[in-house]
C-alpha cells in the first residue's frame, strides 16, 4: 500500500482473512491504491528469509512459513490488547470471565474470538455500527507524533544539551507530521511544550553526606522542571 512497515492489516490480508475489493482504497501516493497483496507477500518473504537465517543456523530447526510469521503477528497484536483490557478490569476488582467483550472498530471482527479466549470470556458483543463509530472518532481525533530520547549526564552540566535534544525532537515531530499530509501551519506543539523527566542516583559512603547530597539534587530538578 504505502511501502511501509508491514502492519496487522498485512497479516490479514495474507491469511485470507481481508478481501481487497471491500476494502477502503485509501493506499499509494495519492491515497485512491486497493490493498496490494503481491507486495504484501513479498514484503513477508522478505522478512522469512531474514528470520529463517538466523532461526536455522543450527540446522535442526524447521523454517517458518510467511503464513507461519503472519500468524505470529496476530498472536503478538491480540496479547498486546488483551494486557489492558485485563490489567484495568482486574485493577477495579471484576473478573473478565463474568462480563461481554464489546467489539469496537472495523477490524475487531478478526480478533474478538482470540482475544475472549485468552481472557476466558464466553460472550462478544458486534454492534453492526463498530466500524462507523471508529471512523468519526478518528476522523475527529487529532493526529500526534511524540518524540523521547535518553540523556545522561550531570544535570547542572547539561542545561544546553537537553535544550538542543529537544528542538531536535520537536524539528523530528514536524517532519513526521509533515510527511503524513498535516501542513506546517495546523502543526500545534501542546504546552507545556517539552517535559523532561529526571531520575538519578547518589552514591556515599556517608549517611549524612547522602542526606545532603539528595537535597541538593532535589533542589536542582525542581528547578529544572520548573524552566522547561
Amino acid at each position: 500500500g504505502n511501502n511501509g512497515p508491514l502492519t496487522v492489516t498485512d497479516a490479514n490480508l495474507l491469511l485470507g482473512r481481508l478481501d481487497p475489493r471491500r476494502f477502503p482504497k485509501v493506499f499509494g501516493p495519492n491515497a485512491d491504491q486497493p490493498l496490494n497483496p503481491i507486495a504484501t507477500r513479498k514484503a513477508f518473504e522478505v522478512l522469512s528469509a531474514e528470520i529463517n537465517a538466523d532461526l536455522t543456523k543450527d540446522g535442526t530447526t524447521t523454517p517458518l512459513t510467511v503464513e507461519d510469521i503472519a500468524s505470529g503477528f496476530l498472536e503478538i497484536a491480540n496479547e498486546a490488547m488483551c494486557r489492558p483490557i485485563r490489567n484495568i478490569t482486574e485493577a477495579k476488582g471484576y473478573r473478565c470471565a463474568e462480563h461481554v467483550l464489546n467489539v469496537f472498530c472495523g477490524a475487531g471482527g478478526h480478533h474478538v474470538c482470540s482475544i475472549a479466549r485468552q481472557l476466558v470470556m464466553s460472550r462478544v458483543y458486534v454492534d453492526a455500527r463498530a466500524s462507523y463509530l471508529s471512523a468519526v472518532g478518528i476522523s475527529m481525533s487529532d493526529v500526534v507524533e511524540e518524540r523521547m530520547l535518553p540523556l545522561r549526564r550531570p544535570l547542572k552540566e547539561s542545561g544546553s544539551q537537553i535544550t538542543t535534544m529537544l528542538d531536535t525532537l520537536t524539528n523530528e515531530a514536524k517532519t513526521a507530521l509533515a510527511k503524513q499530509g498535516v501542513s506546517l501551519s495546523l502543526i500545534h506543539i501542546s504546552e507545556p511544550t517539552r517535559l523532561l523527566s529526571i531520575s538519578y542516583a547518589v552514591f556515599c559512603l556517608k549517611k549524612k553526606k547522602i542526606q545532603k547530597r539528595v537535597s541538593r539534587y532535589s533542589g536542582l530538578i525542581q528547578n529544572q522542571q520548573e524552566s522547561h
